[in-house]
């Protein structure tokens, strides 16, 4: 038997981004013990789901003139990669082009001591699990050029589509803030990964450069530099 319980949020408008709603929305998780948040609103609203991790589809025009939006969110909670992960982490690329996007000084195939010595010299190598204990997913941070980077960014393909490399990216810009002090997190993207472009850019990210780089193939391809500006409250 499937338990359900029903919500209604609400948020004065003068009090809006202070994060009073995620936190709402994480005490009632907490306390229903709930495997899976589904709520359905209207485009103005649909921001606010989108930025607490939920993955967010158009109903299309639900009624005259209005256009109504799924949202769901799985909890989620993360902890720090230790040795045994790795061997996990490297058997999510499913191709040769996946493991460039998410390693590209790495060797093809991958394996967990490659990803292990990296995330040795790395900030916050950071694995998010969900509900069960599941690996989701797992990134970590750097330091270039006097800013702080997002890096090794893989979700694993069970995963994927279901809020998991939001709520990582919410994890990564919270720890970054509070750890590291710092106000902005930098990313580069290459232009061949059109997924993670669009969900970067649906979740904030904002684009201000390219890099020239190559390829696996050794072919010229463009690392689209990205920003993110940090705030508190920011996280799982």
């Amino acid at each position: 038997m499937v338990r359900t319980s029903e919500w209604h949020l609400a948020v004065q408008r003068e009090l809006m981004r202070r994060g009073i709603g995620k936190a709402l929305v994480e005490r009632g998780l907490r306390q229903s013990g709930a495997a899976l948040l589904i709520a359905e609103t209207d485009g103005e609203n649909a921001g606010f789901y989108r930025r607490i991790g939920c993955v967010v589809q158009s109903l299309g025009e639900k009624y005259p003139g209005v256009e109504r939006f799924l949202c769901e969110l799985r909890p989620y909670f993360s902890r720090a990669a230790v040795e045994g992960d790795f061997e996990v982490i490297a058997r999510w690329p499913q191709s040769r082009q996946e493991a460039f996007f998410l390693f590209p000084s790495g060797s093809w195939p991958l394996d967990g001591n490659q990803l292990l010595e990296k995330a040795r010299s790395r900030h916050f190598p950071t694995l998010l699990l969900d509900a069960t204990g599941e690996p989701a997913a797992y990134a970590n941070c750097y330091e270039n050029e006097g800013q702080l980077w997002l890096g090794n960014v893989v979700v694993n393909p069970v995963f994927r589509g279901k809020g998991a490399a939001q709520a990582l990216m919410l994890e990564l810009c919270r720890l970054a803030r509070e750890r590291n002090g710092a106000q902005e997190l930098h990313l580069i993207c290459h232009n061949l990964n059109t997924r993670a472009l669009l969900l970067y850019s649906g979740l904030g990210w904002e684009p201000y450069g390219v890099k020239r780089m190559q390829g696996p193939e050794g072919l010229p391809l463009a690392g689209i530099r990205m920003r993110r500006r940090l705030r508190a409250g920011m996280g799982l």
